[in-house]
């Protein structure tokens, strides 16, 4: 006892200590497992649940129990499973704290049933009490991704009379002494963790994590049914977790796959703050239903090389063989990962190729097997418009080289190039073949036997038993020159909520290759895509930005931050509104200018959006109209006003070219620019800088000549022909000469002097002549810019 401490002092601080901390209970075994083992224990809602490991590894295994009739909340050995156990026997697992490991490492976690069988797709973990992300009373959620494993720990019913009290997550454990082989610490967070400098293979978890998931080096997959890191009881929209940084790998992550949803719940009424942080790259994220997140990836260039090929995420069952069975030794055999064109998004970030020494290249190691049902594997690979890369698909056995072809077709789902040797100069299998894209956007590479020349994976070997032939064998499917690419892309099967969050996604360095949702993707004025130094290839949704309605806009739109960097392809089934955030462009500096160009933006619905680049802006086909929201849409190339590569080579739209309330959208090319072609199918406003007039078509008096001046520069004039109609009637011959009279769509330019000239209309014929002083040299043209339009895009 400390000097001047009376022992009345003492007693009343033991009683003060003792009121707010539980002491561990008698340790009967320890849950210290590694490579080979295999351990069951009883959950507190008497499951049994089944814990498998491989590979090099070693990990301590902590459970929570919490005791009915006052909460009571005990960190302790995972129990295993006793006939007649007592109340409050099973606990939950709370904690796994990896020790060391290798990158052959595996820890899958699964129910199992009466008979051992694993089910780990199967169930769900029940309800948890949450509060909604826009507050009010608790109500309660429950994870639909699959899988009965819980880990963390929640509440029990203790108060008479009402359930509010009850499955409220816990994730924290004030717990400060080492457990194990788990070092003492300020306290232990539910969820995973690794010790200093451990890379890790393969964390399956059938069903949902909570807490949060540190990995100090690379890891190869984590998957879990649903992922509800950070506040898991939930936090309100906007507002920063108090658990930042809750998933957290320092190295490289290949795949994050979760079958349900990602930091909030199905129907999106709370979230949980998951704050995503990768210090390396980021391959794959793969989310089944909602996504609500923030992710960074900061892309060192100091980490050790991970430069191992990616490998398949789905695992194809042989006949008899059990889902379980698969998942306990790592592999993923679900309809989640389904390897089709259509639902596999299997993307990979750029490395150093262990297979060719190259640099910024993509290596894919794959297996053919019909025996298992899978004659096709198909890979998504986002490329930008005139970007070209060396295909080479081989095998490690020179035999099967002869035997293996690799097609590809492009974002518009056309195969269009291929190693086939009868197909567009086909080099022929095993050699390696250039391959430039046309248009940007998802490519999918297809590896298939020789013989499936469709690539569907209908192929079987000739004189074949396809129950028992194993063909075809390994390969490897090699891509370089793939670009610097930090965040190989995303796949989300519902939508995605960054308009909850108060960041967005920020990728430090390298190019974001893909984000693809089946739903809306939302965000606000502090959540942007921010590519520091970069290019966005690919953005995908349903409604990208607030839904266009009745001139009324939600903000949840994103804003587009890409300084060094051009933007692929953006396409949005739905409507498009994106930077809504930009300053005014008639100011003498625009913002949110992309550095190069917007190469392809494809709108489904309507566009509301503002689009600044300081270069080129390619192609914009638009199926609805081009309307105000919030504000005007504006057009703008050349913002940096330098040089004159300002150019705007299509606009397509299906419908009406701006609305009543506020005129046309504003086209800015600055000095020597060019809009090349705008094609309406609807009414063209103008812009309101140019005055209020409803519609910019205008019909000329009968036979007069009409001098125009094109957003070039160029002046020229449209002489109107005549009408000349002979009658006979009688023996008398009528000659009645009709003038015919000009109809011109031309809309205005903002800081050109003239227009852009959209349909022009001769009512019997005319003749269209230059000036004189405009025949020799011709129009005037822009300097090409460095992405040139390619045929595609006309």
């Amino acid at each position: 006892m400390p000097r001047g401490r009376t022992s009345r002092k003492a007693a009343i601080l033991r009683r003060a200590v003792s009121s707010c901390f539980e002491s561990l209970e008698s340790r009967r075994m320890l849950t210290t497992l590694q490579g080979g083992d295999t351990f069951v224990y009883q959950d507190s809602n008497d499951e049994l649940i089944r814990i498998s490991l491989s590979g090099d590894i070693v990990a301590e295994f902590l459970a929570m129990r919490v005791y009915d009739g006052t909460n009571r909340q005990v960190i302790l050995d995972l129990q295993p499973p006793l006939e007649d156990a007592p109340d409050n026997y099973g606990a939950d697992l709370f904690h796994i704290y990896i020790v060391d490991a290798r990158p052959n490492a595996v820890i899958s976690i699964s129910r199992i049933d009466d008979d051992g069988n694993a089910q780990p797709y199967e169930g769900n973990v029940g309800d948890i009490r949450v509060i909604p992300k826009v507050g009010g009373e608790s109500v309660t959620i429950t994870p639909t991704g699959g899988g009965q494993v819980y880990i963390g720990a929640r509440t029990k019913d203790y108060i008479d009379n009402t359930d509010d009290e009850q499955d409220i997550p816990i994730t924290f454990a004030n717990y400060r002494s080492d457990f194990g082989l788990r070092p003492a610490s300020r306290g232990i967070y539910a969820g995973i963790e690794t010790a200093p400098g451990v890379n890790m293979g393969k964390i399956l978890v059938g069903g949902t994590i909570t807490g949060r998931v540190f990995v100090s080096g690379h890891l190869e997959t984590l998957y879990a049914g649903d992922l509800l890191l950070g506040d898991t009881r939930g936090t309100f929209r906007g507002s920063s977790s108090e658990l930042p940084n809750n998933l957290f790998v320092g190295g490289d992550l290949r795949n994050l796959l979760v079958r349900g949803s990602l930091g909030t719940d199905p129907e999106g009424i709370y979230r949980t703050g998951t704050d995503i942080r990768v210090g390396g790259k980021l391959a794959n994220i793969k989310v089944a239903n909602q996504f609500d997140a923030i992710v960074e990836v900061v892309n060192n260039p100091n980490l050790p090389l991970n430069n191992a090929p990616f490998t398949e995420v789905e695992y194809t069952l042989l006949s008899g063989e059990r889902i379980g069975e698969a998942f306990m030794r790592g592999d993923i055999a679900d309809n989640f990962v389904s390897n089709n064109a259509l639902t596999n998004r299997f993307f990979g970030s750029s490395f150093t190729s262990s297979l060719t020494g190259k640099v910024q290249g993509l290596d894919f190691a794959g297996r053919l097997a019909s025996n298992r049902g899978d004659s096709v594997d198909y890979y998504s690979v986002p490329l930008m418009a005139g970007q070209t890369v060396t295909v080479q698909l081989y095998s490690p056995d020179p035999f099967l080289n002869g035997f293996l072809n690799v097609g590809i077709f492009d974002p518009l789902g056309r195969f269009i190039k291929s190693d086939l040797a009868d197909f567009q100069g086909g080099v022929g299998g095993g050699q390696a073949f250039k391959f430039t894209a046309e248009m940007p956007g998802i490519y999918q590479f297809a590896v298939a036997g020789l013989g499936d020349q469709s690539f569907g994976g209908s192929y079987v070997p000739a004189n074949a038993d396809p129950v028992s032939v194993s063909a075809f064998g390994d390969y490897n499917l090699i891509i370089q020159d793939y670009g610097e690419v930090a965040f190989g892309g995303a796949s989300i099967g519902g939508a995605t909520r960054l308009d909850d969050q108060d960041t967005g996604l920020f990728v430090r360095r390298g190019d974001l290759g893909a984000w693809d949702s089946v739903g809306d993707f939302l965000a606000n004025l502090f959540t942007p895509i921010n590519l520091l130094k970069g290019n966005l290839r690919h953005l995908g949704g349903e409604d990208i930005g607030g839904t266009v309605a009745d001139n009324t806009v939600s903000l949840a739109s994103p804003d587009l931050l890409v300084p060094r960097g051009s933007v692929g392809m953006i396409k949005s089934t739905g409507n498009l509104f994106i930077n809504p955030n930009a300053f005014n462009l008639d100011d003498p500096v625009a913002s949110n200018a992309v550095g190069f160009d917007y190469q392809w933006i494809e709108v489904g619905g309507n566009f509301s959006s503002q689009l600044t680049a300081n270069r080129a802006i390619h192609v914009i086909r638009v199926t609805g109209d081009i309307n105000s929201s919030a504000f005007l849409p504006r057009i703008y190339a050349n913002a940096d006003r330098r040089g004159e590569d300002g150019r705007i080579d299509l606009i397509d739209v299906t419908g009406n070219f701006g609305d009543l309330a506020a005129g046309g959208p504003a086209l800015h090319t600055g000095l020597g620019g060019n809009i090349k072609y705008i094609r309406v199918g609807g009414v063209v406003y103008n812009d309101y800088a140019f005055g209020r007039r409803i519609d910019v078509t205008q019909t000329y008096p009968l036979g007069q000549t009409v001098t125009l001046q094109d957003d070039s520069g160029a002046r020229f004039s449209i002489i109107p022909d005549t009408y000349t109609t002979t009658t006979s009637n009688n023996g008398t011959t009528t000659t009645v000469r009709t003038p015919t009279r000009v109809t011109v769509t031309a809309y205005p330019v903002r800081d050109a002097a003239g227009q852009v000239i959209i349909r022009l209309t001769l009512g019997g014929g005319g003749d269209i002549q230059r000036p004189r002083a405009f025949r020799s040299g011709g129009y005037r043209r822009n300097r090409k810019s460095e992405n040139r339009c390619y045929p595609a895009c006309l």
